[in-house]
Order: C-alpha cells, then structure tokens, then sequence
C-alpha cells in the first residue's frame, strides 16, 4: 500500500511539473503546420505535411471547441500526454519485468530527460506519440499468456518463480485479463502508428512476443489482431487521403519521400555521418554535456549486466534507432530522440538496479541536475512569445492589412496561420518588383524591429532556429516612370498595368546581370498578338510576339531605363484603360 501511494504521490509531482514547459506561443514551423492542418486539412498543401498525421489533427479539432486557436489545442493535447509519460513508462517497464523500484527510476529519468519535458508543451506530435507507444507497447506485453517466469534478483543472480506482479504491477491496475489486454494493446499500438508510422518498427516485436505465444493457444487472436491494426490504421489514412484527393494526397507523399531521401537521409553529402549520429538522436541529444555523459555511463552498465529488462527493450527500440541514423535529420535529433529515451533510461535504471535504496539516490541526483539545468529554458518558452510569433504580431498590431504586403524569409507557414488577412509573398531578394508598402520579415536579426530569444540551454535542447527574427520595410529598387498604372492586387499576387509604352529605372550595379520578366498579355480581347520591344538605355534587346503568358531573361548591363513598347494594346472596354501588359514580377541576379 506505501509503494502505491509513493507512485501516485510521484506521478501527481511529475504530472504537475509537466505544465512549467506550456509554451507561451508556437515557435517552429512544424507547429505552424500542425495547426493549419487543424484550421483547414489538406495534406498537399502541408496542412500538415505528409503523410497528415491524422490522428493527431483529429484530436486537435476536437480539443478546438475549447481553446482559443488551434496552437492552443494541440498544446493541450501535449501537456496532457506529458502527464501520461510517467504511468506508461513505468506500466512498460514493469511489463519488462523490472522490479518496482528500477521501474519507477526509468520512468522519472525518461520524463526528466530534456527534450520530453520541454517538447511536452509545445504543439509538435512526439509526446502523444510516445505516450501512446508506451501504452500500446506495454498492454501487448501484457496480453502474453500468464505463465511462471523467473525473475532476476538484484545483483543479477538467482531469482525465484513467480507468476506476474499484483502489486502495485499493471495487471491490477489495468483490470485487464490477458486476452483483453492484448486487444487494447492492438487498438492503442495501431494508434501510435497513425500518429507517426515509424511506430511499425517499434510495435513490432510487442506484437509479435505477445502473438506467437497466443497463435499456439488460439490461432484466431493474432490474426484478428492483425485486422484490427490494419483497419485503423487504413482508416485513418484512407480518410487523410479522401480528404486531400487521391491523386494529391498520393503526389504528397511522393514528393516528401523524395525530399526526405535527398534532404535527411544519408543520401545527403552535407548530413553527419550516420556513425556520428548516435549522439544525436540518443547519447545526448539536448547537449546536456556532463549530466548526459553520466546517464550514458550508467546505461553503459546496465546493457553490459544485459538483464531481461535490457534484452526486452533493445528489439523494441533498436530498429527505429537504426531507422533514425540512416533517415532522418539529425539537426532535429533533440526531437527524434524523445522516442528512444525510454531505451537510455531502462538501461540507465538497470545500470544502478542494485538494492532499492542506490537507484532511488542516484535518480534523484540525476533528476535535481537535469531540472537544475533545465528549468531556465523552461521559464523563457512558458513566459515570453517565441520571435516568429512576436513578429507576426507586430505586424497585426503596425501595419494595415489592406496596404501592406508582407514578404516571409523563412517562416512561411507561421505567416500563413498567423497572418491570414495579409497579403504574403516569398521573399526573393533578387525580385525588383514589390508593393509599396512592403515589410520583410526574416529569420536573421539585424532588422527595423528585432526580436531576440535568449540561447542558453534552450539553444541546445531546440533546433537551433527562429532565435532571432527582424522586420525591415523593403525599399522599392525599381522605380515606376511613365506608362505605368497604379499598383494592383489581389490574393498574394501584385502587378501594375501599363498601356501601349512605359519605363522603369532599374537599380544600379556594377557589372552585367540576367534580368527576368513575367507578364501578361489580354489576348482575349485583342484583334492580334502584340508585338514587345524590350530596350535597355534606348538600346533595343529584344523584339517578339508576345503569348498570354510570357516569361523572358535577358543578359544586360546593370542599372539604367528598360523600355517597353506593344504596337497593339486592349481597347477601352468594361476597364476605361488601354491595357498593353500586367507585370507579375521583375528580378535581377548578378552574374560574372
């Protein structure tokens, strides 16, 4: 009865912790994603990003109805899994046959760790995940038919027969029978596959260790089993792809693997070599240096002493830890990683699992350290907006949505959520042709109006980006002379009509550039095809029949008056104007 009220009196402190990482505003582009996609679902259009994570959005929507945005949804959602870590790893390791008190150190030290308490508030899907892995993992351990197992003493030696722990083990605490247990495990494991299908490598040996055993019992439960995952999982993805359209959905998910393969893979020439890695995505994946060094050791220990514990988790965890040092980029390793702490910290309790009394020490030395280093970090997500966000605000709180035009550097989909009613374009910096009450805003300081994040500790757990954002008013570097209408818009796209001939000043430079044109010709309502002169300073560059759309580039001396001329323009219709062309955008590049 003292060991339960122990752990719930552990998991209420651990749960209550969790809510000092609630961050105060979204601050990656992932989260940016995650929550368009709660807004409006379209996996072509990265709302989210493929292959949808549907799941995830479908709890976000509902959570909704209760929040005041949709990044406040989806924290929720966070905060709440981060508060189920505890029972699910300490439910898992029990499963694993660890003894109370190793199993309670591992599930403390994997809620500790970093990276699970600072993404546990934020609105990325890796803490829901892993909870749900733990589960799912832990309930299929569970549906393994009840038989004597022999269970190691301390020191490794010995044991005694004994048949699964009623107190205060996962059996009572479920109510479950095994059979039933081994259902739920496969409803909850094909959940955690949906929230992210890299979980097939992890659910695989808890399903089959439960299944075999049961295939020799009663032949129908693996096999029902099997359907039951099936089917949730193709629901869910079925229904992703429904709503995007199958031929987009398909393209999407297309384009990201080959993305994925080129980018994050160890296709990439640039990636760190995957024997470089290990760091990364578990050694020390938040840069805690010493403290990390210390936990390694321990769990050094701990897969030397090789305990059933060890020998259990190992092909849980293993193939995805393979999976992520050959796919996935370790610049986010701090994020990836959340999914492989269970694996450090088994092995880190089994490392020190000599008596009771040792683990409990060493894990709370461990744990004050890492809450030491850590609660700084923690303090400036939970209090102060995130510089993307604070931006973004700005820009709501200074500037008019129906005259500026907004150019993003870098933060596209923060803007896309954030700034719905302006007009957002991406920035190019070789395009000459902007609003006239054009702002830059950009993922670099050294701007109008600056917003800098502190580094500290929070620069290692993080990914090391969006710290400094700025906001610049963007200085027109071609200047509009005669022939030239008004500046119109409409959606994020800008142009400016000219009738039959015009000018403009292009900015100078030294030496030659390739200047390129894209504009629009009324061809519906002209008798002919017009006819463009394009000069440079008077000198004639280029002379063509022009098509609805034309798009030309040409090698020119910097800087000077481009002239325009059509020998054929739009009359005077519905628009009182002759239109000659609608410039859509206008860049210059230097070359050698």
């Amino acid at each position: 009865m003292k060991k339960k009220w122990a752990l719930l009196a552990i998991g209420v402190a651990v749960a209550l912790s969790r809510l000092l990482a609630a961050a105060h505003s979204l601050w990656e582009w992932d989260e940016a994603l995650f929550s368009l996609g709660v807004r409006h679902f379209d996996v072509a259009a990265h709302h989210p990003h493929p292959p949808g994570f549907p799941l995830y959005i479908l709890l976000g929507k509902l959570f909704r109805f209760f929040t005041s945005d949709e990044f406040h949804a989806l924290r929720a959602i966070n905060v709440l899994s981060a508060m189920l870590i505890f029972p699910a790893m300490y439910f898992l390791a029990r499963e694993l046959k660890m003894e109370v008190v190793p199993a309670t150190c591992a599930a403390v030290l994997t809620c500790f760790a970093p990276n699970v308490w600072f993404y546990g508030g934020t609105a990325f899907s890796d803490i829901p995940t892993l909870a749900m892995l733990l589960f799912g993992a832990a309930l299929l351990l569970r549906g393994r038919p009840v038989i004597p197992s022999v269970v190691e003493g301390p020191g490794g030696k010995g044991g005694a027969l004994m048949v699964p722990p009623t107190l205060p083990g996962p059996s009572t605490t479920l109510g479950m029978t095994g059979r039933g247990a081994y259902f739920a495990g496969c409803i909850v494991m094909a959940c955690a596959c949906v929230m992210r299908p890299q979980n097939v490598l992890l659910g695989a040996y808890p399903f089959l260790a439960a299944s075999w055993p049961r295939w020799k019992e009663r032949k129908s439960d693996p096999i029902l089993g099997a359907l039951v995952m099936f089917v949730i999982i193709a629901a869910f993805f079925g229904g992703a792809a429904y709503l995007t359209g199958i031929d987009r959905y398909r393209i999407a998910l297309r384009e990201h693997g080959a993305y994925v393969l080129a980018i994050d893979s160890y296709h990439n020439p640039m990636r760190v070599e995957w024997f470089r890695a290990p760091k990364q995505f578990l050694l020390d994946p938040y840069g805690a240096g010493r403290i990390s060094k210390l936990i390694a050791v321990i769990a050094a220990i701990g897969v030397l002493r090789f305990r059933r514990p060890v020998r259990e988790a190992l092909p849980i965890f293993v193939p995805f830890l393979l999976f992520a040092l050959f796919m996935l980029n370790p610049e986010a390793g701090g994020r990836y990683a959340i999914t492989l702490m269970p694996l450090l910290m088994i092995c880190c309790a089994e490392g020190m699992a000599f008596g009771d009394l040792a683990p409990a020490i060493v894990t709370l030395a461990i744990v004050t350290m890492l809450v030491v280093w850590t609660l700084p970090a923690l303090k400036e997500v939970r209090e102060h907006d995130a510089p993307p966000f604070a931006a973004m605000q700005w820009v709501r709180v200074h500037l008019d949505p129906k005259q500026a035009t907004i150019y993003v550097d870098g933060m596209e989909p923060m803007a896309d959520l954030l700034l719905p009613e302006y007009r957002r374009v991406s920035y190019d910096p070789a395009a000459l042709f902007s609003g006239e009450h054009a702002w830059i805003v950009t993922d670099h300081a050294g701007g109008t109006v600056q917003f800098i994040r502190p580094r500290g500790h929070l620069w290692d757990i993080s990914r090391k980006r969006y710290f400094d954002v700025s906001l610049r008013p963007r200085v027109p570097q071609v200047a509009f002379l005669d022939g030239w209408y008004p500046e119109e818009s409409g959606g994020e796209e800008i142009w400016r009509w000219m009738g039959g001939r015009s000018s403009l000043r292009l900015p100078q430079s030294a030496g030659k550039g390739e200047l390129a044109m894209t504009f629009d010709v009324p061809l519906d309502v002209e008798p002919r095809r017009p006819v463009a002169t394009i000069a440079m300073n008077g000198a004639v560059i280029d002379r063509f029949a022009c098509d609805a759309r034309v798009e030309k580039k040409w090698i020119v001396p910097a800087g000077g008056v481009l002239t325009i001329e059509l020998d054929e323009v739009a009359p005077p219709g519905r628009d009182p104007r002759e239109l000659g062309l609608r410039l859509r955008a206008l860049s210059w590049r230097h070359v050698d």
